[in-house]
């Protein structure tokens, strides 16, 4: 849960994410820190992915009842449920306020021509499936050598190294049901890792 608007109090699990992270880059890890900033996290290559029930609520977020595309909170979810996206340039990217068992629902928006560069997620327990499946709502996005026009979709799971670029001439938006887990429970944060193709 947030403490703070810049400051996320991580869990045991997401605590051993910044610790593995640290200790690739050969930094000290503070064992009796819990607490972090995003710019702290996101300096180490560490990218939110998406926000709990409780952060939804701390953020005045109500998730009971019908919610629409129409509703404030869906503009509100723009500004205050932004994720991370480290590899490309120009994206919006937030998540909506409704929270799902296993997935969170992000929209992303590219500007024409992205490439999103190749990287890879983390498998954070080989027993539970997570990844991302992607809906194409305007535009097109360009995937292992196919098109994807509105309504197609793919899914990629974690573990998978992707790569793909989007419409050369108009934005392009897309739905992405995002699922990063493990045996007990959803993951706040990653570390994806460029890739070489």
């Amino acid at each position: 849960m947030e403490k703070s608007k810049d400051t996320i109090l991580l869990d045991e699990f997401e605590l051993s994410i910044v610790k593995d992270e640290m200790s690739n880059r050969n930094m000290m890890f503070n064992e009796s820190k819990n607490e972090y900033t995003m710019e702290e996290l996101n300096s180490i290559g560490i990218v939110r992915e998406s926000y709990s029930i409780e952060e939804l609520h701390q953020k005045d977020f109500d998730t009971q009842g019908i919610i629409t595309s129409f509703d404030d909170v869906a503009k509100m979810a723009e500004e205050k449920l932004v994720v991370g996206a480290p590899f490309a340039k120009g994206v919006k990217k937030w998540q909506l306020p409704i929270d799902l068992i296993g997935f969170k629902i992000i929209t992303t928006v590219f500007p024409p021509k992205t490439t999103v560069l190749p990287h890879v997620h983390s498998v954070l327990d080989e027993n539970v499936k997570s990844g991302g499946f992607r809906m194409v709502v305007s535009g097109s996005i360009t995937f292992n050598g196919k098109k994807y026009l509105p309504g197609d979709w793919f899914f990629i799971p974690n573990g998978i190294p992707y790569s793909f670029t989007t419409d050369e001439n108009i934005e392009t938006r897309e739905n992405y049901w995002y699922g990063h887990r493990h045996r007990e429970g959803a993951v706040r944060i990653s570390s994806p890792k460029a890739v070489n193709e």
